[in-house]
């Protein structure tokens, strides 16, 4: 019996080293072999596009204010289960990080929700009505950035398969629905054709 129990054991053992776990750099140089989109390929694609936003001189206002800018959706075109949430946060983090731009947080399908609810409290009892925001006071956005994700997969030599994922955005006018910038992010991937990328 003792035998048994200590071969278990060592067993056991074996199989929990053999599960190890392994901590890592998200924003790390050092890149991560994934046929799937990864958070330094949403990075890099956030990083791309809005440089090149500021590059364009799209976002100055010639009135000398700030445009306010909201993000509307990107749709995912491809065969993976993307949060494109994730993406249109590094998004938003770059656009306010530039400096140029405000960004809203009350209209859309992201809306802070938040933000409506505390203007329904406008003639609550409970509430001192000098503390709530009144009427007329939220701001519409001047811009619009919208998107979408396209995936396509080729076939190349040695049995390996190319996986190209291009993140085409649009910057418009809300007045005239003009676009005033647009642009597209490549992200390529090299793989062995039996491997899948969701």
């Amino acid at each position: 019996m003792k035998k048994i129990l200590s071969i278990l054991t060592i067993s056991v053992f074996l199989i929990s080293c053999s599960n190890t776990v392994e901590n890592i750099n998200p924003i790390s140089s050092k890149k991560i072999a994934s046929k799937g989109l990864s958070y330094q390929d949403f990075q890099r694609v956030a990083d791309k596009s809005i440089n090149s936003i500021i590059r364009s001189g799209s976002l100055n206002n010639p009135k000398g204010t700030k445009y306010i800018v909201v993000v509307s959706d990107i749709v995912n075109d491809t065969m993976q289960n993307i949060d494109t949430a994730q993406l249109i946060k590094k998004i938003r983090i770059a656009l306010l990080r530039s400096g140029k731009v405000s960004v809203t947080n009350g209209v859309g399908k992201r809306s802070d929700k938040m933000l409506r609810q505390l203007r329904k409290l406008r003639n609550h009892q409970e509430f001192d009505q000098r503390t709530i925001v009144g009427k007329n006071r939220m701001q519409a956005p001047d811009l619009s950035l919208s998107g979408r994700i396209i995936q396509k997969n080729i076939a190349v030599s040695g049995g390996k398969e190319l996986i190209e994922y291009y993140f085409q955005l649009t910057l418009a006018s809300v007045v005239s629905g003009l676009s005033i910038w647009e642009d597209e992010v490549v992200i390529g991937k090299r793989a062995s054709g039996d491997s899948v990328s969701w």
